[in-house]
């Protein structure tokens, strides 16, 4: 019989297709799925609230996304990495521990909206306080997704995720098409995505195979959340110092520019739950050769994708968002930093999938979010806000350049126990 020409092609690149066809396919449908609803929620967001108004909500995201720390979001890593080796029991063990997290995050929010309302920012201060309880269940209970995607599970995955974003941008588009005030607006959309992720987080739940919990779990868990936390911070700082020091108009815009580029960004969550289930089966030199030709791939895609994107945004975005032209150059540097994120996204996912590279994963890690702090702090000052977003481009890009000259380092230079490439439980 002849070989198909998918097969015969990725022999040449070394590439599984079939592999990516089955959960490739699937998860770019999950993609679409979240870039439509994010996309229509973002345009009826500008549009029914005025703009002062869509500030004060990217505001109140910035400050909640700036707590996700407190829900441990490392221990969803532990959870890929134990349930893609058989442990099912880490779905609940990590499931109670992030939950736990998230009420205390609704407590510290609490506390945060009366500071606003101490300082006279009343819409801040409701918007904190309504949206505070439905934090836990909209941000720390959505493991349902670490669960299907150690288990390949892409079509329930897409199916269950795809429901959870629906509903969130459903009950945000309905509460402002009805003229919905912020704190209104804001809880419905916590409260859509927690109601989905409930019900999803349920019938994962139900389907688990055992209750067997692996021995790392809880350090792996830990190690992974003291990476995140600082990864959380780094990501939404500027989003609350620009609301902090800045007005609400200008705080639109560059929540705006934030939210457009966020698509970008989530090509690398795809490509490493494309990634991490082979990854993790896979080891030696002949592996990280694999990586090293992919890498190459992907970034002459990502390259035509951000030529494209930036020719088309100046006249695109003024059309679809009026009265935010000023987001325009924002939203064109911001787009071009999401997209090395996704380099380095598939190059932390080679190494956290390696367990003899797991100090060398803590420290690179640990480095580039610690660097992005920084360099906003120092370069905040004297640039405004296009410090910010300058800051976190060189953290990314020298996060690419570190890693990729690890990874060449590491072809020529094997460590003794790394023989030929090896495929682990397959």
């Amino acid at each position: 019989m002849k070989t198909p020409w998918t097969r015969r092609i990725g022999r040449r690149l070394n590439m599984d297709f079939d592999y990516v066809a089955s959960g490739g396919t699937l998860l770019m449908v999950d993609h679409v799925i979240n870039l439509a609803t994010s996309l229509l929620s973002l345009f009826v967001l500008t549009r029914a609230l005025d703009k002062s108004a869509y500030g004060v909500y990217a505001y109140i995201v910035g400050v909640f996304m700036l707590m996700m720390p407190l829900t441990l979001p490392g221990v969803s890593h532990a959870m890929i990495r134990s349930i893609g080796r058989g442990y099912d029991g880490a779905l609940r063990n990590g499931s109670k521990r992030r939950l736990l997290g998230g009420l205390v995050a609704t407590v510290v929010a609490a506390v945060v909206a009366f500071v606003f309302y101490r300082q006279g920012y009343a819409e801040r201060a409701v918007a904190m306080a309504a949206a505070a309880p439905l934090f836990p269940f909209a941000f720390a209970v959505d493991d349902f997704k670490s669960a299907l995607h150690a288990k390949k599970r892409f079509a329930a995955f897409t199916v269950a995720n795809g429901a959870v974003n629906v509903l969130s941008a459903g009950a945000t588009v309905a509460t402002a098409l009805m003229g919905a005030s912020v704190p209104v607006v804001l809880a419905a959309n916590f409260g859509g995505r927690g109601l989905g992720n409930l019900l999803a987080l349920w019938w994962v739940d139900r389907r688990r195979e055992n209750a067997d919990v692996d021995p790392d779990f809880g350090s792996y868990g830990r190690n992974y959340s003291i990476i995140a936390a600082i990864n959380s911070v780094s990501f939404s700082l500027d989003q609350v110092l620009v609301g902090s020091f800045y007005e609400m108009t200008i705080m639109a815009s560059y929540g705006l520019a934030t939210r457009l580029s966020e698509p970008a960004r989530m090509i690398g969550v795809l490509v490493n739950r494309l990634a991490w289930p082979k990854a993790v089966n896979m080891s030696g030199p002949e592996a990280t050769r694999k990586f090293l030709r992919m890498l190459v791939w992907l970034a002459v895609g990502l390259t035509l994708l951000g030529v494209v994107s930036i020719v088309l945004l100046p006249i695109l975005l003024p059309w679809i968002f009026p009265g935010y032209d000023d987001a325009v150059p924002l939203a064109a540097v911001m787009l071009v930093s999401a997209l090395l994120s996704v380099i380095v996204t598939y190059l932390e996912t080679y190494f956290i999938s390696q367990d003899r590279h797991q100090r060398f994963y803590y420290a690179a890690t640990t480095a580039r979010p610690v660097g992005t702090i920084l360099l906003m702090l120092a370069l905040m000052k004297p640039f405004g806000f296009w410090g910010l977003i300058f800051a976190r481009l060189i953290a990314r890009l020298a996060s690419c350049v570190v890693l990729t000259g690890r990874m060449i380092y590491e072809t020529h230079h094997p460590a003794p126990d790394d023989g030929a490439s090896q495929e682990r439980g397959e």
